[in-house]
């Protein structure tokens, strides 16, 4: 790969710290982190909690270009539907989403939008 072991080792240690990988002690390896349903559960109650504070402060917080730059993503994921596009649907929908947590101009929501987006990832 070209790639020399510190960064790996550094992408590593922070997917192990968000949660989103284990690390095999006895044998030196990492793997994905399974989901169960109360893990799926409490994922899903997380994001509908980030998601209205986010949706409430984007109403007030929301500049005009911020706006324009979430209807024209919002346009992309429709576009991605009708076009049946599966890939284009996750990627156009998370993009609008990263967009929606940034307008909020709450880092500190943002950040929690961003890491709920990553463990859903895990979901499919």
């Amino acid at each position: 790969l070209g790639v020399s072991r510190t960064p790996v080792r550094e992408a590593l240690f922070r997917l192990s710290t968000e949660g989103l990988i284990l690390s095999d002690s006895g044998k030196s390896g990492f793997f994905v982190r399974p989901m169960d349903l109360v893990s799926v559960s409490n994922l899903f109650e997380a994001h509908m909690v980030t998601a209205r504070a986010i949706a409430r402060l984007v109403a007030v917080r929301a500049t005009r270009e911020n706006l324009d730059e979430m209807k024209t993503a919002e346009q992309a994921v429709v576009r991605a539907i009708w076009d049946e596009d599966p890939a284009a649907v996750a990627s156009t929908n998370a993009h609008l989403h990263r967009l929606e947590a940034t307008s909020s101009k709450n880092s500190f929501l943002e950040s929690l939008a961003l890491s709920i987006h990553d463990h859903g990832q895990r979901i499919g």
